[in-house]
Order: C-alpha cells, then sequence, then structure tokens
C-alpha cells in the first residue's frame, strides 16, 4: 500500500481480466495495469485486450505458464496470536 493506492506484487501473474469487467459495471473510473517483469511485445497483447474487452478470452492463460487469480478468490481470515506485543 502506498498513498496512492494499492500495489500487489506476486510470483504469479494476475489474471483480473474477468473482473475488469464487473469493476466496469460498477462505475469504477480506471484500473492500472502493471507491466513489471512481463515482456514488453506480450504486456502489449494483455493491453489490448483490455482495451478491446476481450473479457471471455483465454489469451492470457495462453501466453503466461504462470497466471493466478491470485488473493481475488481467496479468502483472507486474520487472527490474534495471544500474548502478541506490538
Amino acid at each position: 500500500n502506498n498513498n496512492l493506492g494499492t500495489v500487489v506484487y506476486s510470483s504469479c501473474i494476475l489474471n483480473g481480466l474477468l473482473e475488469f469487467k464487473k469493476l466496469e459495471e460498477l462505475n469504477v473510473s480506471y484500473v492500472t495495469l502493471n507491466s513489471y517483469r512481463i515482456p514488453k511485445d506480450k504486456f502489449v497483447e494483455v493491453a489490448k485486450l483490455f482495451s478491446n474487452r476481450e473479457y471471455k478470452s483465454d489469451k492470457i492463460d495462453e501466453m503466461f505458464s504462470n497466471t493466478d487469480k491470485g488473493f481475488l478468490y481467496k479468502e483472507t481470515i486474520y487472527r490474534v496470536k495471544k500474548n502478541e506485543k506490538k
């Protein structure tokens, strides 16, 4: 997290193309695509998928061997440890 928003890094490529459609339906103003550790030619193809609203495309999963939905579909569990010092 930084003062401009939340930044998420993972060892996998986070494929949020289907979620992008949901965000648009909720009138989210914009999303930012992060090209970190993605070859430029592949990132351009990913950006085109988002720009063209190709929500049902499997192209991202085909381009990368390490895609994931990451935290998008994992339940977050907060646990408080006993006697934990702050």
